[in-house]
């Protein structure tokens, strides 16, 4: 990611977080986006999970941000993400969540911040689905 894209990225990504709005929204989104995904969240802790997901999106964010091979800030994720069984496709379902809760967040929004939320953020997904790739390998 170049410099102009990490900018653009960043002043949509505070935006977002600004926006009191965004996590719940980008929730509402990915539990409809399939009933396999809803059947995650049956018995969550909203104000918890919220918090969390807040801090999983600023550790991918440093990872991009960073522009380096070092995402060994995302391998409790990752193995969380294990013990969940999550699978490589609810990266997918995530991510399109995750833009369409930009799109209704983020007053700014247009294609070229789609693309640099997706750039962002696939260095970590491919990290994740790496993860699980080989979890499923053994």
């Amino acid at each position: 990611m170049n410099e102009t894209d990490l900018a653009l990225f960043l002043d949509s990504f505070e935006r977002c977080m600004q926006n009191d709005r965004f996590i719940k929204v980008f929730y509402e989104i990915f539990i409809g986006s399939s009933e396999e995904i809803a059947a995650f969240f049956l018995e969550t802790n909203f104000a918890k999970q919220r918090r969390i997901l807040k801090s999983s999106l600023y550790e991918m964010v440093a990872v991009s941000a960073r522009r380096s091979a070092d995402t060994s800030a995302l391998s409790a994720l990752t193995q969380r993400h294990l013990e969940l069984k999550i699978q490589s496709h609810h990266y997918e379902l995530w991510m399109q969540s995750l833009i369409s809760a930009v799109a209704e967040c983020d007053p700014y929004f247009n294609p070229e911040i789609a693309r640099v939320w997706c750039d962002a953020f696939q260095v970590g997904i491919n990290y994740m689905k790496a993860g699980a790739w080989v979890a499923a390998r053994e």
